[in-house]
């Protein structure tokens, strides 16, 4: 493994601060000029799902639906939901949480694309760009709203670092919890496989551990059906 030290976790932070003002402040701007607020903006489509399941589950959120709600809430896998649950214990609303809870997802996003890139041989100042790229990608502002984008992005990040290290037990444990956020965990399950089909084709464990990391994806699939 690459020595990640410090310097990098600070880069990291200092990428997602400096994008996260850009992104607000822009957003501001479209909000003043289409007569909305910044919140309102923020608070909208699939946050206002992740939000009021975090706040009262799949089947009472108060969400306007032409049917059940649950026929929509129960698209949304629960382990964002339930994240922002868990530090809502405050009494503070579930928005703002969720969007402080994400910031902090996307320095540990940006400081797992740099690990990645010290893998691939990428000097420190490719590193940040390559940091700076990832966070500020088109719709980069789904990182600030309460959407999985962020936390998935983490966990999925240092997943493969984990995958170019050959660490099979890190890689199960960070993809079994992806597998509670995105049906798109499916994507690093079948990646798990292939590195495991690749550089341990005979090593039982590391199959054991791309079966336990699909369990809540398999679990949650079944349930919500």
């Amino acid at each position: 493994a690459v020595r990640f030290s410090g310097r990098e976790w600070a880069a990291a932070l200092v990428v997602v601060a400096v994008g996260t003002f850009v992104r607000l402040v822009v957003l501001g701007v479209m909000a003043r000029a289409n007569g909305e607020s910044l919140a309102g903006l923020l608070g909208k489509w699939d946050a206002r799902y992740y939000t009021e399941i975090a706040r009262v589950g799949y089947f009472h959120a108060d969400i306007p639906t032409d049917g059940p709600v649950y026929e929509n809430s129960l698209a949304m896998f629960p382990g964002y939901p339930l994240v922002i649950r868990a530090f809502s214990f405050l009494g503070l609303p579930e928005a703002p949480v969720g969007m402080t809870l994400n910031f902090f997802f996307t320095v540990v996003l940006a400081a797992g694309v740099m690990a990645l890139c010290a893998r691939m041989g990428a000097g420190f100042a490719a590193r940040i760009a390559a940091a700076i790229v990832v966070t500020s990608a088109p719709m980069s502002i789904v990182f600030t709203m309460p959407y999985t984008e962020a936390l998935f992005g983490a966990l999925l990040i240092w997943a493969l670092v984990a995958l170019s290290d050959k660490n099979w037990l890190l890689a199960a444990v960070l993809i079994f919890g992806l597998s509670f956020v995105r049906l798109t965990a499916i994507d690093a399950v079948l990646c798990f496989a292939v590195m495991v089909a690749f550089n341990a084709p005979r090593q039982w464990k590391a199959w054991a551990g791309v079966v336990f990391s699909a369990l809540p994806l398999v679990a949650y699939l079944a349930w919500s059906s």
